[in-house]
Parts: C-alpha cells; structure tokens; sequence
C-alpha cells in the first residue's frame, strides 16, 4: 500500500489520517465512521470556560465545582493545552 509513496507523500497521509481521527474525536464521532469508541467527556465549550476560569485566577477545584466537571477533567483540560 504504501510502496508506491514517497517519503513526503507518505508522512502527508499519515499526518491527514491522524487530523481526521483527531478532529472525529473533539467532535464526538468516534474513530470510525459507526462512531464506535469512547466518547470525549468534556466538550469544547467545558474546555474554553475552563481556560476563562484559569486565567481569572481560580483553582482547579473552584473551577471543578462551577463547571461540575472533575478535579482530573479540569486540570488534563489545563495541562493538554
């Protein structure tokens, strides 16, 4: 499959693959076109105000108990970005 490629076509590919996975994922579709597979938990809404309560100063349980998300949701959000 991947013979006939050069090397920059190949990581090309590769590189569209893996946005599309990841784009599938932020928007709750899945990894494949069944939408099978685990489902993001927190939304990209959850992730902006997230980030607004960050930079407001509050903590991440402060931000924890607004958003009802958990402690671990609340600080991957921070630390991913």
């Amino acid at each position: 499959m991947y013979e006939k490629w050069t090397r920059e076509e190949l990581i090309a590919e590769l590189r569209k693959r893996d946005s599309e996975t990841y784009w599938r994922h932020q928007h709750g579709l899945g990894k494949n076109e069944r939408g099978a597979g685990r489902k993001p938990k927190i939304t990209p809404a959850d992730i902006e105000a997230v980030h607004r309560y960050r930079a407001d100063g509050l903590t991440f349980q402060e931000i924890a108990a607004k958003t009802g998300l958990s402690y671990g949701s609340v600080y991957n959000a921070c630390r991913k970005s």
